[in-house]
């Protein structure tokens, strides 16, 4: 069934691009699908609302219906589970979570955010992407992996250098993962967005892979100070979740 085939590989596409969009000919040579068929498989998906044109930029984008279509998946209990969990360490830490899934192609998914309505609310879009390079994601995504795998994943491509903190050396990178799974959570200071700070560790599935990862984050002037006091909260949080899902964290996980 190559249109349904090409149709799961325009929307694979269309998330990495995020709000950007793409053209049907960008589409069309990135993917080796002729323009005829790339651009009736596209007139499909937007007339399902799985996707969104624009007729200024002459662009594709992904749209709600895709969202709409999924709905049951949010609703699933393990979700619902973590979600419950998470929205309790909201008002115990006073800080915004972001839930992500990771994707085969290393990028992070946003599930949900959460938030009490006296912060200030770091969030993204429910169903956009955050690069594989992340800082705080992508630390906690790899940090629990065998130091041969980490080097591996991390010379497959660049890490972009989103702030002037940012790391992004291998050796420096291969330090920080270590130093990541001594203290028992990601950090990102600044590394990502000038000015703020973010703290991560994953969600193993029952077959012990990353399933999820979850992030609280601020200004570095607001949560800085109550670092400690914060991740032992996402620790706290990361051990009742995977009692409740039954996940199999790694034996040295906190």
């Amino acid at each position: 069934m190559p249109a349904l085939f090409n149709g799961i590989r325009i929307v694979e596409a269309l998330n990495r691009h995020g709000s950007t969009g793409a053209s049907l000919a960008e589409l069309s040579s990135a993917l080796g699908i002729t323009k005829s068929h790339c651009h009736a498989i596209l007139k499909t998906l937007t007339h399902s609302d799985w996707l969104q044109f624009d007729d200024r930029a002459k662009t594709y984008r992904l749209g709600a219906g895709l969202l709409a279509s999924c709905s049951s998946l949010r609703a699933s209990p393990e979700l619902k589970r973590i979600r419950e969990r998470l929205a309790q360490l909201v008002v115990e830490s006073g800080f915004s979570c972001v839930l992500t899934q990771p994707q085969k192609d290393r990028s992070f998914i946003v599930i949900d955010n959460l938030s009490n309505d006296n912060q200030v609310l770091v969030s993204y879009a429910i169903g956009s992407t955050l690069p594989y390079d992340s800082p705080a994601q992508m630390r906690a995504f790899l940090a629990w992996r065998p130091e041969a795998e980490q080097k591996r994943l991390l010379a497959r491509r660049k890490i972009h250098k989103y702030t002037r903190h940012t790391i992004t050396t291998p050796e420096r990178l291969i330090a920080e993962l270590a130093a990541t799974r001594v203290r028992g959570f990601s950090r990102s200071v600044g590394e990502h967005f000038e000015g703020m700070l973010a703290y991560g560790l994953p969600i193993f599935s029952r077959e012990g892979k990353v399933a999820y990862i979850f992030c609280l984050a601020g200004f570095v002037s607001q949560i800085e100070e109550y670092e400690a006091r914060v991740t032992s909260a996402m620790k706290r949080a990361a051990r009742d979740i995977h009692d409740s899902i039954m996940g199999e964290p790694p034996a040295d996980f906190p």
